[in-house]
């Protein structure tokens, strides 16, 4: 008898692809993986439908390096400039890159209710 088996994280890739296509993205999206071609693929094709033709003012590109709460609060919840949304893109972020200072990414300090970021 055989067996279907679905690839590990499709669930989240296939919820993606249908966003994409209903142009109704959600608040935030986290990308990891060794696939380097399709996160970046998918990530152009959100920035597209997001922050077309205002990418100066609607898109911030962080480093997760040294990122601190209080700059990614002050970045998430800038107000878009004509346009409804904007994208924050973190790159290289770990669990550690918060420190010992900071509040924990699922701290409440930081939650939007305006979909704003996309990452």
């Amino acid at each position: 008898m055989a067996v279907q088996r679905r690839a590990a994280g499709g669930g989240g890739l296939t919820k993606l692809k249908e966003a994409l296509a209903a142009r109704d993205l959600g608040t935030a999206y986290i990308f990891h993986g060794e696939e380097s071609y399709l996160r970046e693929f998918y990530l152009s094709e959100m920035k597209k439908q997001l922050v077309a033709g205002f990418e100066s003012f609607n898109y911030h590109r962080m480093e997760g390096k040294g990122l601190t709460v209080q700059a990614l609060t002050e970045t998430v919840e800038a107000l878009p400039m004509m346009a409804q949304r904007t994208m924050v893109q973190v790159v290289d972020w770990t669990s550690t890159s918060w420190g010992r200072s900071s509040a924990p990414p699922s701290s409440p300090c930081w939650r939007t209710s305006r979909p704003t970021a996309a990452w």
